[in-house]
């Protein structure tokens, strides 16, 4: 990354997929939010195609990238998308987000300013951090960042229902993000700590979350059990407890359904 720290990097992904040529598309936002996120914690080396397709782009563990080309079409998309959007006359953005050919791995560098306009770059980037923290500032005061979060990571208990929770909580993430039920942490910062084990309470402060949002999963003989628990991340006081029983949800609109469900309830929740 040379001399382009973090905050620079992820001040240009969020221009990038707020632009109008990703804004309408969620599935190549999370294609590049993964690269990025990985990238950054150091783990671009997981970028095969198999991880991205099971962890991007929902396939399940029979995915065969032989027979399912998804990620090498999506990639195709998403270089092609990036390629345009800096050719954009009026762009002015300091950092360039590549994920090069032959791979699926993100790359971060300096883009090269007009000869002689340097200093405008710099007053230009310079304001962009300026209106970014004080944007940031206003939002933190204005609504809490929620940490969704599979109860079952942090018991260190498996059970069959692991991999259920694990899909539902990242489609809830999603699902409050584009609905604009809450602000919260993006869900390859959490994915990390997958198998850790941790406090909850410690998990939430590393990632700068003021309410921990627990999902729970159980299912015996055809019922479903939904659990979910809103806690504060300071207190540990439980603020909101939500709940379904039912039979089990097999097919992934009955899954939309319940999500959407939930975030409806969590937004009437905030009223």
């Amino acid at each position: 990354m040379g001399v382009i720290d973090e905050q620079a990097v992820r001040a240009q992904l969020e221009r990038i997929v707020s632009s109008p040529g990703f804004v309408q598309s969620e599935r190549l936002c999370r294609f590049l939010r993964f690269a990025v996120e990985s990238k950054l914690s150091g783990d671009g080396e997981r970028m095969k195609e198999y991880v991205l397709g099971r962890e991007v782009f929902d396939r399940g563990e029979d995915y065969d990238p032989r027979l399912d080309p998804i990620v090498r079409v999506e990639a195709r998309r998403l270089r092609a998308k990036l390629e345009e959007y800096y050719a954009g006359a009026d762009r002015m953005d300091a950092v360039r987000i590549e994920v090069p050919k032959g791979g699926y791995e993100a790359i971060f560098r300096p883009r090269e300013a007009a000869p002689g306009r340097s200093w405008i770059w710099a007053v230009i980037s310079l304001a962009a951090v300026v209106m970014s923290g004080i944007l940031y500032w206003q939002l933190s005061r204005r609504e809490a960042v929620v940490l969704v979060m599979p109860a079952s990571w942090m018991s260190g208990i498996s059970s069959a229902s692991e991999d259920w929770e694990k899909s539902l909580a990242e489609s809830l993430a999603e699902e409050m993000v584009r609905t604009g039920a809450s602000r919260v942490v993006a869900w390859p910062l959490v994915q990390r700590y997958f198998g850790e084990h941790r406090e909850p309470l410690a998990i939430g402060r590393e990632l700068g979350a003021s309410r921990m949002l627990l999902v729970s999963v159980r299912g015996t003989e055809g019922l479903a059990r939904v659990s979910l628990i809103l806690v504060d991340a300071k207190s540990n006081n439980k603020l909101w407890v939500w709940e379904y029983a039912g039979q089990v949800l097999v097919r992934p609109q009955d899954r939309a359904d319940l999500v959407r469900r939930i975030c409806v309830a969590f937004a009437e929740k905030k009223r």
